[in-house]
């Protein structure tokens, strides 16, 4: 099957909306704790799906009652998912609007507004509402609501960012309370695609249309334990308590979400005690934030990768060779002690490791699949071996790019500019402004050589292969920035998404794995951990990055 003629899986989908987000500015990724814990295969029933918030109608709180909490997140752009899904948006979406389904603290696929869920098979999913549950002006949630709710990602005026509901054939009403979705074709990571889908009431976001979940009075009309009462532009969202909330209340009956969108400025914030938490610590500060007198440090790990990236079209960079002296250039682990001190680790793959957790499949194959791959120590010896089976034996200049917004990869980027000096490669480490940045990546214009970061976007091994990879991504407005082509790559990646056998995808993807080791289209040098802080007044359970489909963050934040 070839690139042109194969009837391809991915849908031409991906939006400069949907590039933003994946390049997450100043933004955390999904992260988790141990590859050990497992999702959910999605492929049996999950009747009775406990729920992180509680029983419903309790309305029982977590703790004694609070007056405020102020939590600061570093992009706050809107209140509706469709229209902004960077992670500090997620944060103030995540206390007002819910979604079906759920991960709980073992990061299993669980009910929250879907009492149980079921696959069927590879192409059907089935969803039985939870009784009782109503939005804020006390109008039950009905059937109606979560079928706009899915099918509004799909209307061309709205342009949502979540594309996950494009592969829908259908979703209908099959009994009292029950959904069932039916996709064209089976795709492994449909499971998780739910998480992303708030359920709003259909009636008020009509009424509302553009103003639903942006900055006013009253945006929203939700779920959730807290209705946001005013959303200011550029500035913070403010929230009264729901206490007819149908499940367990968080201790505080006031939160506001606090945009600072400079790092500075929010370790100040801090220091005075004008925020109680954040999840935003930008991995290259974590000493800094370590240093503030009553304040607790947190990182647990991610699934960033950083990453080098060059034009395949363009000659030096079209030399494998040339990509593998560059790969025996990179001091990976000096680069995480230096610029990650205990926020990081080297990187394996572009696949980070953690993110196995969403294919159930043993541990030893996992252990298996990175112990096979391909990987370049650091050695200049080696890397003057290599740039001698080149085209460019006696070496070359050229330049290298970072986004201002990301300094730490311009730092590791002037360390490789270092150590490629010493076999006669001169690079010119260039900062430009991330508005540069983002246009010039998301055009695939002046490319060159370039050093990134995206973040994940499911849990699944398949993630970052599936939008990175295929040779239809490789133009302006898709996410295959090197331009690489590899018909066996897009063969697999195609054939992976439409199993539901784990250990079968297991094995395609890590065939994907160990050719890209080979050729080199990116060159990952680390994954970054995510990091949060807060007052020592508080502990956070549960702490990874997805605490914004874990049910209420809120809920998590306890006195200490």
């Amino acid at each position: 099957m070839t690139a042109n003629a194969r009837s391809s899986l991915f849908q031409d989908t991906f939006t400069r909306r949907v590039l933003l987000r994946r390049m997450a500015v100043g933004g955390a990724a999904l992260s988790f704790p141990s590859i050990l814990a497992a999702c959910a295969s999605g492929d049996e029933a999950v009747e009775g799906s406990p729920s992180p918030g509680g029983e419903t109608g309790t309305a029982a709180t977590s703790g004694a009652d609070i007056e405020e909490l102020t939590w600061m997140v570093n992009r706050l752009v809107h209140l509706d998912l469709a229209r902004a899904a960077d992670p500090g948006s997620k944060t103030a979406q995540a206390v007002a609007t819910e979604s079906l389904v759920t991960l709980d603290e073992n990061l299993d696929i669980v009910g929250w507004l879907a009492e149980s869920w079921e696959q069927v098979d590879g192409q059907t999913y089935v969803y039985r509402l939870r009784p009782g549950v109503t939005f804020w002006d006390g109008s039950p949630v009905t059937v109606e609501d979560v079928i706009y709710s899915f099918e509004r990602h799909n209307d061309p005026d709205l342009a949502s960012i979540e594309a996950g509901f494009t592969e829908m054939e259908s979703i209908e009403e099959t009994g009292e309370n029950e959904i069932t979705v039916k996709l064209q074709r089976p795709l492994a990571m449909f499971r998780f695609t739910p998480t992303y889908a708030p359920i709003v009431k259909k009636a008020f976001a009509e009424e509302l249309g553009e103003a639903f979940g942006a900055p006013g009075d009253n945006p929203l009309m939700g779920t959730g334990p807290y209705k946001p009462t005013r959303f200011s532009a550029d500035d913070s969202v403010t929230y009264e308590r729901y206490d007819d909330y149908w499940g367990e209340l968080p201790p505080f009956r006031n939160l506001t979400v606090q945009l600072i969108g400079d790092s500075q400025a929010a370790q100040l914030a801090m220091r005075a005690r004008e925020i109680d938490g954040t999840f935003f610590v930008t991995v290259s500060e974590v000493e800094d934030w370590r240093a503030i007198d009553g304040v607790r440090v947190e990182s647990a790990p991610g699934l960033i990768p950083g990453f080098f990236t060059w034009d395949l079209r363009e000659e030096p960079w079209s030399d494998v060779h040339v990509r593998r002296a560059i790969a025996h250039a990179v001091d990976k682990e000096g680069l995480v002690n230096a610029l990650l001190p205990g926020a990081g680790q080297p990187a394996e793959s572009l696949v980070p490791r953690d993110q196995w957790a969403g294919l159930v499949v043993p541990a030893e194959r996992v252990d298996e699949i990175y112990a096979s791959l391909t990987q370049y120590e650091f050695d200049l010896d080696a890397a003057r071996e290599e740039l001698a089976q080149s085209a460019f034996p006696d070496g070359f200049s050229a330049t290298l790019k970072y986004g201002d917004a990301k300094q730490h990869l311009g730092r590791a980027a002037l360390n490789l500019s270092e150590n490629l000096s010493q076999i006669g490669i001169e690079l010119e480490v260039e900062e430009v402004p991330m508005t540069e940045e983002i246009a010039d990546v998301t055009g695939h214009e002046n490319i060159g050589m370039r050093a990134l970061s995206f973040t994940a976007g499911q849990l699944d091994p398949a993630d970052y292969p599936e939008f990175m990879l295929p040779s239809q991504y490789a133009r302006a407005g898709g996410f295959n920035v090197p331009h690489y082509e590899n018909d066996r790559v897009d063969e697999l990646l195609d054939t992976q998404a439409l199993s539901t056998d784990p250990e079968e995808r297991a094995d395609m993807i890590a065939e994907v794995m160990q050719i890209i080791a080979e050729e080199l289209p990116y060159l990952p040098f680390w994954i970054e951990d995510i990091v949060m802080a807060s007052r020592e007044d508080y502990t956070y359970t549960n702490f990874h990055a997805f605490f914004f489909q874990m049910g209420v963050w809120p809920a998590n934040v306890r006195p200490a």
